[in-house]
């Protein structure tokens, strides 16, 4: 005996897994001729986003070569700048002593020393004109008009004569 009864569910339900499958089936088949159009859209966008790709590329490129350009630029000048600057050092080493001589007078200055001590600025001690070698004062005296004949006789003596000139001819 066929169960028949058994046979007819059975067959039903392997209806409904066909129709199931069926379903799934025509939803993938929807789905793909859906993306399918969408292709055409993703490439179009595709040459929007890889024209704009180029576009930064320029971009950069340009900002490279503008900033490769200044870089050589400050590299000459630090090469300018350190020629100048051996060139200042050359300098200053040739005027090392005036500089330090300069910086002892400033010193000085800056101590409030007096003036007159002069130890130290290059001068040698009892050699300067404070220490005149003759110990007498100089003497000053007023002039006074009452000798003047006095006065003509002294600038007469100081003279010479004019006739001793002229017998005395320099030879």
């Amino acid at each position: 005996m066929v169960d028949l009864e058994g046979e007819l569910i059975s067959a039903l339900e392997e209806i409904d897994r066909l129709r199931t499958k069926n379903r799934k089936k025509k939803q993938l088949l929807t789905q793909f001729e859906k993306d399918s159009k969408k292709p055409d859209e993703d490439f179009s966008l595709l040459k929007v986003e890889l024209e704009e790709a180029k576009k930064i590329e320029d971009i950069l490129k340009q900002q490279f070569s503008e900033k490769k350009a200044r870089c050589e630029a400050l590299e000459e000048e630090i090469v300018k700048t350190r020629k100048e600057l051996e060139k200042f050092k050359g300098l200053y080493h040739q005027n090392l002593p005036s500089i330090k001589a300069s910086e002892g007078l400033t010193s000085i200055l800056n101590q409030q020393r007096n003036p007159k001590l002069k130890a130290g600025l290059g001068y040698e001690e009892g050699s300067s004109s404070d220490h005149p070698s003759n110990t007498e004062p100089i003497k000053f005296v007023k002039s006074s008009n009452i000798d003047n004949s006095h006065s003509v006789e002294t600038k007469k003596e100081n003279q010479p004569s004019r006739r001793n000139e002229q017998k005395n001819p320099i030879t």
